[in-house]
């Protein structure tokens, strides 16, 4: 409820209190008082523009909403698409926020035509900031600990990313010297003597380990208990840094020297993590980038919180990508209902979506209906009947309604009254569904009782004739009971719904 500036008010509710929140009409979380004030509260201002596209913000006289009226915006375009893509809509499994956010921001979608021409190498090749989640982040830090305790000196040679020192020349370096204390004082000439290690690799080699940022990376390493051999830090580090420009606490580095560190630190991290399933170089580096390793140690005491809640690039993949193309094609054949509660249209819901199909069975016929014609339909009143003239009196609507039909979707469908049975235990009875159905979906369900002539509503009342009641059903069934409303399940259901011969 906190979308309403006038409720805020009221309430005397500031930033920073403490608030009691009921669950309101079983789905919707309303504050109701305030619990305590905070100690440094203050008050809470609408904002005058719209925080994403930078234009004037509006309240409708009458209305509580505050909204943003430029239909370019990306943030309307983002909540349309996701409503549009709804289970109560068009059912596009898989279209979430993170895709939704991608697509748009990517420039591929600009209104829901668009979503018709995305192709499986589009989606799949998409990547964006998205929170990890509390499993896939336990996974990784298991996966990081797994790493460190698998790590060989050569490994960690490997992974400090010196130029033209990969696993195989690692692995002579490691077996020739035994530690990075002792790599770190070799000599160019010591170093290229080892076999398959030319002079140029060992002045690579010593360029990265005679200067303070490396040497600093050799310490660190120690201190995360990495194997890194016998004195990590070597007589080049006694001698060339002072003790206070290395340790993790204290550390301090000239600012062209920090620079070059976090450069390695980074390196170091992206190489070191890549047998980690799941991570790649570009989240690896994030890490660093984010703050969340400022050294060597601090990426094995990465927790799950840390990770969950940290925003991490994430590529779509090929699997997921052909799974949504096949729900946006299945999509194409929703009931009309679905599409027009899908558009978008103010004030129009799932409810009145589907007294105006019954009405209006093709959408050509809505969009010429007059505002006496509306009114007809149950639930319509003026406001509602004025809303859905001005979405059909708009030219960039009308363009996307002809965009979505040479896409295949349905715009029309059979009158209900024509495809309801005229026998039916189920016509003119009052349904409400709760829980999860074992031989149908509730979506199933719904259209199966609507189309045998009876209703659904959302909430039990005197007026409600049966309560279907799957699995885990909720406080409906509770209501039920107490008006002493007549409780079935799926399989009685589908007995109501069989079509009665008149002798029968």
């Amino acid at each position: 409820t906190l979308h309403n500036a006038q409720e805020i008010e009221r309430l005397g509710l500031q930033i920073g209190d403490r608030v009691v929140v009921v669950r309101s009409g079983d789905v919707i979380p309303k504050v109701v008082r305030v619990a305590a004030e905070g100690a440094q509260r203050r008050p809470f201002r609408m904002p005058a523009s719209c925080p994403v596209c930078d234009e004037p913000v509006e309240r409708p006289e009458g209305e509580a909403v505050t909204r943003c009226n430029n239909v370019s915006c990306s943030a309307r375009l983002k909540e349309s698409i996701l409503h549009f893509a709804h289970r109560s809509a068009m059912d596009i499994d898989g279209l979430g926020e993170w895709l939704v956010d991608a697509v748009v921001d990517s420039g591929l979608v600009k209104d829901f035509a668009d979503l018709y021409m995305l192709t499986e190498a589009q989606l799949a090749a998409l990547t964006n900031d998205a929170e990890l989640g509390e499993k896939r982040a336990a996974e990784h830090v298991k996966e990081i600990a797994r790493s460190k305790s698998e790590m060989t000196l050569a490994r960690v040679v490997d992974a400090l990313g010196i130029s033209g020192i990969a696993a195989g020349k690692a692995k002579l370096l490691a077996e020739a010297f035994g530690g990075l204390g002792a790599l770190a004082d070799a000599s160019v000439e010591e170093l290229a003597t080892v076999k398959g290690i030319s002079r140029r690799n060992a002045a690579a080699v010593r360029e990265f380990l005679g200067a303070a940022p490396g040497l600093r990376l050799l310490a660190l390493l120690q201190e995360a208990g990495l194997p890194v051999g016998p004195d990590a830090a070597g007589d080049a580090l006694r001698e060339g840094v002072a003790p206070d420009t290395v340790g993790s606490a204290a550390g301090r580095l000239p600012p062209e020297d920090e620079v070059e560190f976090e450069k390695d630190l980074r390196r170091f991290v992206c190489r070191s993590l890549r047998s980690v399933k799941g991570i790649g170089d570009v989240m690896a580096g994030k890490l660093v980038d984010r703050g969340l390793v400022r050294v060597p140690e601090d990426l094995y005491r990465l927790t799950d919180r840390q990770l969950a809640q940290t925003p991490m690039p994430v590529t779509l993949g090929a699997t997921s990508a052909k799974s949504i193309i096949q729900s946006l094609n299945a999509s194409k054949t929703r009931p009309l209902a679905r599409l027009v509660y899908g558009l978008g249209i103010r004030h129009v819901g799932e409810r009145t979506a589907e007294l105006l199909v019954e009405r209006f069975s093709r959408l050509d016929d809505l969009k010429e209906a007059s505002a006496e014609q509306l009114e007809e339909v149950e639930e319509v009143g003026p406001r509602i009947a004025e809303s859905i003239q001005a979405f059909f009196q708009s030219g960039r609507n009308l363009n996307l309604i002809e965009r979505l039909r040479g896409h295949g979707l349905a715009l029309a469908e059979e009158p209900l009254s024509a495809a309801r049975p005229a026998h039916s235990a189920a016509a003119g009875k009052v349904f409400v569904l709760t829980g999860t159905l074992a031989n149908m979906s509730r979506e199933e369900a719904s259209a199966r009782i609507k189309a045998a002539g009876g209703k659904v509503t959302g909430s039990v009342s005197s007026k409600t004739d049966y309560v279907v009641a799957g699995e885990s059903p909720g406080s409906k069934l509770q209501k039920a009971m107490q008006l002493k409303v007549e409780v079935i399940d799926g399989n009685e259901l589908l007995e109501l719904l069989t079509v009665r011969t008149p002798e029968g």
